[in-house]
């Protein structure tokens, strides 16, 4: 029998993703010979995951409305009873991270009350103001970024507004680029917002492409430098001299001698009378 099937094209056939079944139907073999000669090395079968995996794909397996429904309050219920075991508190660290440590410093300094990771249901609020039923939530950019905690944040917003929270969210890589001024500015409004709703405050969009300031000598430079390339080059040289001057100097001096009097050295020299040529 196996001098009758060509195996490589059976191979093939069944790594595109077909069943035994489909293989069999369609090389015209039974069940007994695919088994046979999947013992003996020459056919090679998928393990167990792999086959449930492709099974998945292929037919995928799906939940009518109400079973939805169930399962959906079974998993609610569950998590009431079992706060411990919500997810957003399993995948994230209890400790407090910079940035709320950073905005908590500053709030600790007003009259504000407000009570820190406040549970409201299976949700955790980073800055709850209770008596004003706010939400105050220091972001990092996994909530801009990952599909599943954005996702995750659309169901704890629709909850939270359902049940009278007010949202207010910053995210944290804008505030840091900001400048002190700017922050000072953000955080009287936003300070102001909290106790007597006034304006609202919105982060401005910092470009940080192709932003740049003015060196002393008149060249732009990058608006964190503190010199442009050119200012920073001539600073970074140990020495400066001509090809004129080095030749004189090198008459009477080693490139030693030489090294100690500009405060380099002597290969230093050396290399510098290669670049100029000079013997």
């Amino acid at each position: 029998m196996k001098n009758n099937i060509n195996w490589v094209k059976v191979q093939n056939f069944y790594d595109e993703g077909h069943t035994w079944r489909e293989v069999t139907k369609k090389f015209g073999m039974s069940m007994l010979t695919l088994t046979r000669y999947s013992r003996n090395g020459t056919f090679k079968s998928r393990n167990r995951s792999e086959a449930m995996k492709l099974s998945n794909e292929r037919f995928p397996r799906k939940h009518t409305e109400e079973t939805k429904k169930k399962l959906s309050e079974i998993r609610i219920k569950f998590l009431k009873e079992n706060p411990d075991k919500v997810p957003y508190l399993l995948n994230h660290s209890s400790e407090e991270s910079y940035a709320e440590k950073y905005f908590n410093d500053i709030l600790k300094k007003t009259n504000l009350k407000y009570k820190r990771y406040c549970s409201v249901n299976r949700y955790q609020l980073d800055f709850a103001f209770i008596d004003k039923g706010l939400d105050l939530e220091i972001d990092g950019d996994q909530h801009y970024l990952d599909k599943k905690v954005i996702k995750s944040d659309k169901r704890r917003n629709k909850y939270l507004i359902k049940h009278g929270w007010e949202i207010l969210r910053v995210k944290w890589s804008d505030y840091q680029k900001l400048s002190r001024s700017q922050r000072e500015d953000y955080i009287h409004k936003l300070i102001n917002y909290i106790e007597k709703k006034e304006e609202l405050p919105i982060l401005p969009i910092i470009n940080t492409k192709n932003r740049y300031d003015i060196c002393i000598c008149g060249n732009k430079k990058c608006n964190k430098s503190k010199q442009c390339k050119e200012c920073s080059s001539k600073k970074s040289r140990k020495f400066d001299i001509t090809k004129e001057e080095l030749e004189e100097l090198l008459k009477s001096n080693s490139y030693e001698a030489l090294g100690r009097k500009f405060g380099v050295s002597g290969n230093a020299i050396k290399k510098r009378a290669k670049k100029f040529k000079l013997k």
